[in-house]
């Protein structure tokens, strides 16, 4: 004969108990062991950027123009004095013009001047000849010409091109198709300190 035993009112809670908590156990979601808890994440020292990206460089800007002048000697030059300064005027006004709505690179810089024409200056010559253009950039950058962290290299070359100018209503003239390139660069060692130097040859346009 099979013996039923009685159980108490606490021992059917406690059954019950144990039975509602393995259910919840079974029902819950196992741990996401690949994320890391935020304690782990906080932890972790922030990624740096590597140094050796060129993306981190610092931007090199380079202001180059062209400017259809033609600079003449003015050493030997026997003229009025009105004639010289409608030039000056004149010359003032091409290059502003040409370098209207850029900006300058931050000082120190270098300001490089290649006079194309018919012949070859001398070097006095070469630098008397420029003397409307170093006034007019220095205006533009923003400081005197005498200013030590501005850096003038001049240099020339020689053309035969030819080109048709107006000089009148109807006259019209054949001259050399004369001109100025204008570069403005930053400074670097390599230009040394020298405020003003002459080059044999020209430098290459960089961009």
């Amino acid at each position: 004969m099979e013996t039923v035993l009685p159980l108490s009112t606490a021992s059917l809670g406690q059954h019950a108990e144990r039975d509602s908590t393995e259910a919840r156990a079974a029902s819950a979601p196992a741990p996401d062991l690949a994320s890391p808890s935020p304690s782990a994440a906080s932890a972790r020292p922030p990624s740096t950027p590597d140094s050796s990206d060129p993306r981190d460089a610092p931007v090199r800007r380079v202001v180059s123009v062209l400017v259809p002048l033609a600079l003449r000697s003015l050493g030997n030059r026997r003229e009025p004095f009105w004639t010289r300064a409608r030039r000056t005027r004149r010359e003032h006004a091409a290059v502003l013009s040409a370098l209207a709505g850029l900006e300058p690179p931050p000082l120190p810089l270098v300001v490089e001047f290649v006079r194309t024409g018919w012949n070859r200056l001398d070097v006095d010559g070469l630098v008397a000849s420029v003397k409307g253009p170093i006034d007019a950039c220095s205006q533009w950058i923003g400081v005197d010409d005498r200013d030590p962290r501005v850096h003038w290299h001049l240099a020339q070359s020689v053309t035969r091109k030819v080109r048709i100018v107006r000089t009148g209503a109807r006259a019209l003239r054949r001259e050399a198709a004369a001109s100025l390139r204008i570069v403005v660069r930053p400074w670097t060692p390599d230009d040394l300190d020298d405020p003003l130097r002459v080059l044999a040859v020209p430098p290459e346009v960089q961009s």
